[in-house]
């Protein structure tokens, strides 16, 4: 069983980084998504084009507290509409153990200094949005 996993933290608001952070205890995915957590399941290309499966955790409850949309880690899904601060890792091995985030991905986020990931984020809120 792995120790830690290595994650990428996503908060809702648009104005703070994405940060790497080291999950210890199942416990802080519920303290960052101030909540019960979900996972949503999803597949990225990372940024050396490899499809890699990614868990993205997000707050159980989020639409019902009207939480705000969170566009970054919604772009990382075929959901539009995730709400709240997320946590991403990496899919599960063969036993169920959280993987750490794919390193393509994390490269993908600091290569482009977060403005690529802001540029989508901008266009998941147009396709939310209608436009």
């Amino acid at each position: 069983m792995q120790e830690t996993t290595k994650a990428l933290f996503v908060p809702a608001y648009r104005g703070a980084p994405v940060e790497e952070i080291t999950i210890t205890d199942w416990t802080q995915y519920n303290e960052l998504v101030e909540g019960t957590f979900d996972i949503v399941r999803s597949y990225v290309r990372s940024i050396d084009f490899q499809l890699e499966e990614i868990s993205v955790y997000v707050n159980d409850e989020g639409l019902l507290f009207n939480l705000p949309h969170n566009p970054r880690a919604s772009w990382w899904t075929d959901r539009r509409n995730l709400v709240g601060n997320a946590v991403i890792t990496g899919g599960a091995d063969s036993e169920g153990n959280t993987l750490d985030v794919p390193e393509g991905l994390v490269d993908l986020i600091n290569n482009e200094n977060q403005q690529w990931l802001d540029r989508r984020a901008a266009q998941v809120e147009g396709l939310r949005n209608g436009s």
